[in-house]
Formats: structure tokens, sequence, C-alpha cells
């Protein structure tokens, strides 16, 4: 997967806490990208930083949109097999503002966002739920 070119509404669990914000952006962002902090301002992410939460809007640099920093979200994470040894276990990183991972030991190569709570769609490739907590804006 890469950045995102165009919007990709995410689907978020109902039954899970949610907690949005508005963030101003240093930067172009879709709605359902991965976000991170820079320089005070969100930015899409790369494989660095601190993840701060999922766009709910579009934006251009300057702007201030809605940011969803918690919840559970139904992700494809593009690692090999996700195992049902990972659930609640390994962390799940982003690498730009839609590959998702898990990866183990010095494997990890992204940001963290949080950790899969439910397998969705077994085999690589697979849809998975998965909690995410922006670490910097959520006390």
């Amino acid at each position: 997967m890469t950045d995102l070119s165009s919007a990709k509404p995410r689907t978020y669990a109902a039954n899970a806490p949610t907690y949005d914000i508005f963030v101003k952006l240093g930067g172009t962002v879709w709605e359902g990208s991965a976000l991170k902090i820079s320089s005070g301002t969100g930015v899409i992410c790369d494989a660095s930083g601190t993840f701060i939460g999922f766009a709910l809007q579009d934006g251009v640099s300057g702007d201030t949109i809605k940011v969803r920093v918690q919840g559970t979200i139904l992700l494809t994470i593009s690692t090999d097999t996700v195992a049902q040894g990972d659930v609640g276990v390994n962390t799940i990183e982003c690498t730009d503002s839609d590959t998702f991972r898990v990866e183990t030991g010095s494997a990890v190569a992204g940001i963290a966002i949080g950790k899969i709570v439910e397998m969705h769609t077994a085999g690589a490739g697979g849809k998975h739920w998965c909690n995410f907590r922006g670490t910097t804006l959520v006390a």
C-alpha cells in the first residue's frame, strides 16, 4: 500500500469509545489518512514520529480538520498472515497514511498506533479490528 491520493472513508466500531479533536494541518491530507504530529501540525504518517489519529475529512496546509484520535477501526494489515496470537499482543504500526503492519522485535519500522482486538478476515492482507490511540493528544 502507499499514501492515499483520494479520500478513503474508514469503518469505525460503534461500540468502542471514540474521541475526536480538531487539528491544524501542515500539508494536504485525505479523509482516512493516518496522521502524525510535526511542528505542532498534523501531517500524513511516514515511518517515524508520533501517531495522532485518522483524518475524518480532507484538508490542505493551514486548514483545521476533525481527527479521530481514539477508537476501534477496521484496517487491512499488509504483513504476512496475522496469527491469532497477535490479537491484543503485538503492536500495529503505520509506515505511511494507508499502510498498516504487525511486526515484532527489530522488524518494527513504523509508528505504533495500537493493537489488534479481533480478526475479521484471516490471511495475508486480511482485515482486522484494531484499537488505536493518538499518543500525544489524549490524556
